[in-house]
């Protein structure tokens, strides 16, 4: 890890872990399945890899005064922390459109209404897919949170529209056309198989919702598509 100068602060990110992480009870149902459903397309062979190398359960280990600037995860999942030791400040800014890319074009400095919480142990805070969020500690104490990434298919077509804008705002370099199309590759496999075997009464909304979510995906697969072969044909 190396000598940290007297005034690093060091923060650990992505601690190997032996045993799972636990989700709060209100993730824990079929509506918040998907990113398990993915990793199993995965290991089947059945869907192109997107899970491979992100940590979707996480461990958190830092030292107090570590912050974490506001910033959007990649891929723009929703997200929960459980605090274990403490206290640790979580944060968020809520933005309309209009002020959101304000943001994106100087995040340190925006002036937006940020509001924030402050978590103590066995405590969780759950923040939907796009959340712009920041992290801060107290200098004297340091932190372990747990957490993970989330999905839910109540959330699904507003996640496709924050995964879209990523790929075309070029705001997270990791968010290419590919990988957002494998994204969207595998939501559709998800959907057929639920559609096969009429899997439907445990999503909000059930079939309709199931329906609505399949158009979003092809609208999607259709524009990457007809957008792949412009770039060839210029």
């Amino acid at each position: 890890m190396g000598t940290p100068r007297n005034d690093d602060k060091w923060n650990v990110l992505t601690m190997v872990q032996w045993v799972p992480v636990p989700y709060p009870p209100f993730l824990s149902t079929p509506n918040s399945d998907i990113l398990y459903r993915i990793d199993a397309l995965e290991v089947t062979g059945a869907g192109p890899t997107v899970l491979s190398g992100r940590n979707i359960e996480f461990i958190l280990l830092s030292e107090g005064g570590n912050h974490t600037a506001s910033h959007v995860d990649d891929f723009a999942p929703g997200i929960f922390f459980t605090c274990h030791q403490g206290p640790v400040g979580i944060g968020w800014i809520p933005l309309s459109w209009h002020d959101r890319l304000k943001w994106e074009q100087d995040p340190l400095r925006f002036k937006g209404q940020a509001r924030y919480l402050v978590l103590h142990p066995g405590q969780t805070v759950y923040m939907p897919p796009g959340t712009i969020h920041y992290v801060f500690r107290k200098l004297s104490d340091p932190t372990l949170i747990t957490g993970g990434e989330v999905l839910t298919w109540a959330g699904l077509r507003r996640w496709l529209c924050l995964l879209k804008h990523q790929e075309l705002s070029e705001t997270e370099p990791e968010v290419s056309t590919d990988r957002a199309g494998n994204w969207v590759a595998c939501l559709i496999e998800l959907v057929k198989q639920r559609r096969e075997v009429q899997d439907w009464d445990n999503i909000p909304g059930g079939r309709e919702e199931l329906e609505l979510v399949m158009k979003t995906l092809e609208v999607g697969s259709a524009i990457a598509a007809t957008e792949k072969l412009l770039t060839r044909t210029r």
